[in-house]
């Protein structure tokens, strides 16, 4: 790639160095500028990092927000569920739901066969039964096609 050749007014070529040289004279950068030039050098990272840093503080903020305006909207859904089923006049729907997370039931293949079975539905898989166990739990029973 060719540069452009630059006459002198008096129509001379100029020396290749002469532009670079700045005609002889050396330019030196003085103290002021090197110390702003080394303090901006050392300022820009700490400024992006404190950036990203309240960004990521802000997003935690609204996650944590989010989060809690989840759980009040289900316990609210909840309470007018059970408000909707205190108020209803059919007595199946007063009966609240039990989670059992520890507590595991255990029933053998003799208390299921003694049990009072309604069928609930069939699919694909096979039947579904509501068993009522002789100690009062009700359990939900699946028996699959192969074993019918």
């Amino acid at each position: 790639m060719a540069l452009p050749i630059v006459m002198s007014a008096s129509g001379k070529l100029p020396h290749p160095l002469a532009a670079s040289l700045g005609r002889g004279k050396k330019k030196c950068l003085q103290i002021w500028s090197v110390v702003l030039i080394a303090s901006t050098a050392a300022l820009v990272p700490f400024l992006v990092i404190l950036l990203f840093l309240c960004y990521y503080k802000r997003m935690q903020g609204k996650e944590k927000a989010k989060a809690e305006q989840e759980v009040d909207r289900s316990v609210e859904l909840s309470e007018k569920k059970m408000a909707t089923l205190r108020s209803s006049e059919d007595p199946e729907r007063m009966v609240e739901l039990e989670f059992l997370v520890r507590l595991i039931l255990v029933f053998d293949l003799d208390d299921s066969l003694r049990a009072s079975t309604e069928v609930l539905g069939k699919g694909k898989l096979g039947s579904t039964y509501k068993a009522t166990l002789e100690l009062g739990s009700v359990v939900a029973v699946k028996k699959s096609k192969k074993h019918e």
